[in-house]
């Protein structure tokens, strides 16, 4: 049975590929690195990744590596692979946002040979750029919460997820939640430390996640899952600053400056407002489609 990798750096990631690979599973011996979160700053976190992801090719010695999204840690798995002549198939390439993620995320679709992209702008992107082998069957993210039913509680509550990029304060994201302190609960989830320390401690299985979304009345911050899961989940959100500034946005979601007046101004019109479910990033059956297409390959 031929072998399949999938590289991962934290539990979200991997449980939002959940369903993927199961279909995988079926036809494939899946085997999935994980690597925990080390207290390191990004280059010294990519060094300590290179070696142990080759012990894991030379032991595995996968037929295809597949890997997920933009985050720094990615890279290293993406060069390794293409030196050792290990196929890769990237999901969520050609994506436009901000930070260092736009540098990483071409960086492996250039290392990659398959792809597997999540809606119609990033799709027409790549092949302008060149590129073959490229499919969209919407995002893997979206048909991951669309599985998940149930809430949190039923009290009025707003979820913050903000992770600190240069050039912004987060300070601001603080104070512009004071007015709303009184009549609603703020939820602050765990973010990376990037560039820095997380902005709040609490954190939730991923599927706990979801239901917590699901109930809440605002996302306030810069995840893409305000993006992706959010829009699925008819959450209004409030997008801060620069992280995710380039991406193509569902009507759900509201642009602001990482500034207190501007932050409480977009949390307060987005509290009035609700949002019907997008179908920007979602397509019915997408880890059937994908796995159906990486039978055909190899």
């Amino acid at each position: 049975m031929k072998k399949i990798l999938f590289p991962t750096f934290n539990r979200v990631h991997e449980a939002r590929q959940k369903l993927l690979l199961n279909e995988l599973a079926k036809d494939f011996e899946i085997h999935v690195t994980t690597y925990g979160e080390k207290d390191l700053d990004m280059a010294n976190v990519a060094v300590d990744i290179a070696s142990k992801f080759q012990n894991a090719l030379n032991t595995i010695k996968p037929d295809l590596a597949l890997l997920r999204g933009d985050r720094f840690e990615m890279l290293v798995p993406a060069m390794l692979c293409a030196y050792n002549r290990i196929p890769i198939a990237h999901i969520e390439g050609f994506d436009l946002s901000g930070a260092i993620d736009n540098k990483v995320r071409y960086a492996v679709s250039y290392l990659s040979d398959y792809h597997f992209v999540t809606n119609d702008e990033s799709y027409r992107r790549a092949l302008a750029m060149g590129f073959n082998n490229v499919w969209n069957f919407g995002s893997l993210d979206c048909e991951y919460a669309m599985e998940i039913s149930g809430v949190m509680q039923n009290k009025p509550y707003v979820v913050v997820l903000y992770h600190q990029v240069p050039n912004e304060r987060p300070g601001a994201v603080l104070e512009a939640l004071e007015p709303f302190k009184n009549d609603y609960q703020i939820f602050g989830i765990k973010s990376n430390r990037d560039y820095g320390q997380s902005t709040y401690k609490e954190e939730y299985a991923p599927n706990e996640f979801i239901r917590l979304l699901r109930g809440a009345k605002c996302l306030i911050g810069n995840s893409s899952a305000g993006i992706k899961e959010a829009s699925v989940l008819c959450l209004p959100v409030v997008n801060i600053g620069e992280r995710q500034a380039n991406r193509v946005k569902p009507p759900n979601v509201k642009d602001c400056k990482c500034e207190k007046q501007d932050i409480e101004y977009a949390i307060k019109y987005q509290l009035d407002h609700r949002y019907p479910i997008s179908t920007l990033y979602y397509k019915p059956y997408a880890s059937k489609n994908i796995s159906e297409i990486i039978k055909s390959l190899i």
